[in-house]
């Protein structure tokens, strides 16, 4: 099977597709300064894409870490890491701003990130819910693609003694985009999946 063959140029087209689609709906689309506060068409693009994939592929969501079992222990794991993290920080931004004579109060809201400032913001519990529904699509999209199914397809695609070069050559190569992918409104995932390989193959040695 050609797929099979040439890994690392097919998921770089994989990711070229989808940060072309990513682009076309935040300069043009514009997602996140409607109602929806959210890009989330290149979100559901991209699952897509990997339904194809996995399809074409003859693989299922369990080889790329979709663990059923481990659903509901993995999302408590979250939550309660997500708790932790955000607590510590809003107190110590809360006590910051008591000790300069600051009132502080928190509040929750949803709000877009759109490059022409022309941010959206809601309050109601309808747009938190879907606030919360388009951040599992997110993570579903961005975790499922760039840190199950790049790291399990990419691993054989290069020897163990070659990946720290081939590693190093890539981060050197995606460094420059790393400016222009945030201004698009998106994490440099690519780059976060180089360094989450490379953690494996350290361990499989």
């Amino acid at each position: 099977m050609k797929l099979s063959k040439n890994r690392i140029l097919n998921c770089s087209i994989l990711f070229c597709i989808c940060l072309i689609v990513h682009t076309v709906e935040v300069l043009f689309i514009r997602t996140d300064e409607t109602v929806f506060a959210e890009c989330f068409i290149n979100k559901v693009f991209g699952i897509l894409l990997l339904f194809f994939v996995l399809h074409f592929l003859g693989k299922k969501w369990r080889d790329i870490g979709f663990v059923r079992e481990k659903f509901l222990r993995d999302c408590l794991k979250g939550f309660a890491l997500c708790a932790v993290f955000y607590s510590v920080g809003f107190l110590a931004e809360f006590l910051l701003l008591k000790s300069q004579g600051s009132a502080a109060h928190l509040e929750f809201f949803v709000s877009g990130f759109s490059l022409t400032g022309n941010v959206v913001k809601q309050t109601g519990v309808p747009f938190l819910l879907l606030c919360i529904f388009f951040n599992i699509i997110n993570v579903w999209m961005e975790e499922g693609l760039f840190r199950g199914f790049f790291i399990t397809y990419l691993r054989g695609a290069v020897c163990k003694k070659s990946f720290p070069l081939f590693c190093r050559t890539a981060l050197w190569t995606l460094a420059p985009c790393h400016s222009i992918s945030q201004s698009f409104g998106r994490r440099n995932d690519l780059v976060r999946c180089c360094f989450d390989f490379y953690e494996m193959q350290k361990k499989e040695q």
